[in-house]
């Protein structure tokens, strides 16, 4: 059913009213959102709705549109800044659900923080991290605004509301349900999802080829190096095109250019000027495109293989998907495009004219030679930075040590002079795992898990010793924020006896598992908030347990439950630890476990 021409009000007070909140006839004191003229509200009616006094006259007619926009996007924010439950979305990819739905409750909520370049609906956290929220009643999130935050890696996720969605015979009890948890909503960006594509297209992740055992691996490993050394066919209709997208082309990065018949330069030039232009398409699209447009050689492109075959092989488990995800995230990194919500890859920037550029022509790419030798002076500058940075003893070790370390291989065979040649994802690596090295040097709080074989020994030390009080520092704190919350949920008694039960988790109790990684107090957080203990109910929950030891276990089964326990809390038993659903399932486990 459609919805009223005007469901929201300006009240007097400032805020938007729903019509379900308004006092009827003229006592509501409402104006138009839109026009500012005095509204009568017409509770009674069959469905309820403001209407413009019979005395302001024909010209208001328009009134149920803009102003009803922004009059429902200002009432669902001013919702969220009084805290309460939103539901976020879930998310699923390939047919497997990476993120299901859950309510969250707000903290700390904010409106007006600006980040760098844009400024969210809402700003709020939960579990402990930041969340942006976008509400969105006519526009949804422009892909600039997305690329924004997609590079700045902060968790945002957008409610999709309409006009006709909280009519006003709805109770306001169902219009605050209806956008606190069932509106339309998506994420636009979700660290999750990302690390899982990450995981599985990104060529980072690819092993280099292992010992061929399985008949699938021969063949794929035979094909993909007949058709390696194949000619590359050059793309006639994109010779006069590549001058004007050259700079986002150039990348170290493998492509594996066994499945290609054209050059790197070829196909994704292809990519940038026909797939991403306009609307943009999902990685599906792109490569059925570029299938189309015959840039892939179709025997390897077609090739069916599990991904340990393809691993054995050293190829990419996903093909030309993950060749082509490769090149995009790192166009994304460089903020020229952005992947939205349902995986639609689009153009941020603005390609210059494919006429003939102005200047002149397009400068000549470095040789391969001066390539090396820039990255070769790089790699030195920052171990010098490194060098410098170190004490006395262990600069002359360093210095001493450093002939040595240029030949040493660092990954598998892999030397750094062998990767300073190569100049493919492994440099880029190389070069990561060298600042980090920096930044731990000059950090109070260091971690030097990978130091790349550099010899410095007395620094590696010193800064682990370090490293490790800090970081027994911060699960205490962990363990802090844990007990706290759970105080603050249970009464005393069972808040000690959840943080101590070691009835699964191997071993841990939710405590422990809390304090060893921010990873587990998440987790630990999240379970806590599922729990629901009602004290009238701990009795009827422990003859549960009593009874259905009885019948399966008997005598012996009784006195287990009756008896202190070491997986226990200050070795409670099994019976005096029941005090909701969730425990009487665990105590049913450790009692089947034990007895």
């Amino acid at each position: 059913m459609p919805g009223p021409t005007l469901a929201f009000g300006k009240h007097s007070s400032g805020e938007f009213l729903h019509i379900s909140r308004a006092a009827n006839g003229n006592n509501c004191h409402c104006t138009c959102p839109e026009c500012d003229l005095p509204l009568i509200a017409r509770t009674n009616h069959m469905t309820p709705h403001f209407a413009h006094r019979t005395a302001v006259g024909s010209g208001t007619k328009g009134c149920g549109t803009t102003g009803q926009m922004t009059a429902l996007h200002t009432f669902a924010r001013d919702l969220f800044l009084r805290g309460g439950r939103v539901q976020l979305p879930a998310i699923s990819q390939d047919g497997h659900r990476v993120v299901g739905p859950m309510e969250v409750e707000l903290t700390d909520v904010r409106t007006e923080q600006r980040f760098d370049g844009y400024q969210p609906d809402v700003i709020f956290s939960a579990s402990g991290k930041p969340l942006l929220m976008e509400i969105a009643v006519t526009h949804t999130v422009p892909a600039a605004k997305a690329g924004l935050i997609r590079r700045q890696r902060i968790e945002a996720f957008e409610i999709d509301l309409e006009l006709d969605c909280v009519p006003g015979n709805f109770s306001a009890e169902a219009v605050e349900n209806h956008v606190r948890l069932q509106a339309p909503r998506h994420w636009i960006y979700n660290e999750r999802l990302e690390n899982r594509l990450h995981s599985l297209y990104h060529l980072d992740a690819v092993r280099a080829r292992g010992q061929l055992t399985l008949e699938k691996s021969k063949a794929l490993a035979e094909l993909y190096d007949r058709l390696a050394k194949v000619r590359k066919v050059p793309a006639p209709s994109l010779a006069a095109k590549k001058a004007s997208v050259w700079q986002w082309l150039i990348d170290t990065h493998p492509s594996f250019e066994g499945y290609f018949r054209t050059s790197a330069d070829d196909w994704r030039a292809f990519v940038l000027l026909e797939c991403l232009n306009g609307l943009g398409l999902p990685l599906s699209r792109i490569v059925t495109r570029l299938k189309g447009a015959e840039h892939l050689h179709a025997e390897l492109a077609g090739v069916d293989c599990s991904s340990s075959e393809s691993a054995e092989a050293g190829l990419p488990a996903f093909g030309v998907e993950a060749c082509v995800f490769t090149f995009l995230s790192i166009l994304e990194k460089r903020g020229a495009v952005v992947c939205l919500p349902g995986g639609i890859w689009r153009l941020l920037v603005e390609l210059p004219s494919q006429q003939a550029l102005p200047f002149g022509p397009v400068p000549a790419r470095p040789t391969r030679s001066e390539y090396v030798a820039k990255r070769r002076e790089k790699l030195e500058a920052s171990l010098q930075r490194i060098a410098a940075k170190l004490c006395p003893a262990d600069r002359d070790e360093f210095e001493s040590g450093m002939e040595a370390w240029w030949t040493r291989a660092l990954e598998g065979r892999s030397t750094p002079l062998d990767i300073i040649a190569t100049g493919n994802y492994r440099w880029e690596r190389l070069n990561q795992q060298l600042a980090t090295i920096e930044e731990a040097l000059n950090s109070d709080t260091p971690d030097l898990s990978e130091s790349l074989g550099l010899p410095m020994s007395e620094a590696m030390a010193a800064h682990a010793a370090r490293a490790e009080i800090v970081e027994r520092g911060k699960g205490l704190l962990r363990g802090e924020k844990l007990r706290a919350r759970a105080l603050q949920k249970f009464d005393t008694e069972i808040a000690a006896i959840w943080l101590g039960t070691r009835a699964s988790r191997k071993g841990l109790s939710p405590l422990e598992f809390a304090m060893a990684s921010d990873s587990g107090l998440r987790i630990s957080l999240e379970e806590l908030e599922q729990r629901l203990v009602n004290k009238n109910r701990i009795p009827v929950i422990q003859e549960e347990l009593r009874i259905w030891v009885e019948k399966k276990f008997g005598i012996k089964g009784l006195r287990f439950i009756q008896r202190g326990n070491d997986g226990l809390p200050d070795r409670r038993t099994p019976l005096q630890c029941c005090y909701d659903e969730v425990s009487l399932a665990k105590m049913q486990e450790l009692t089947t476990l034990w007895v």
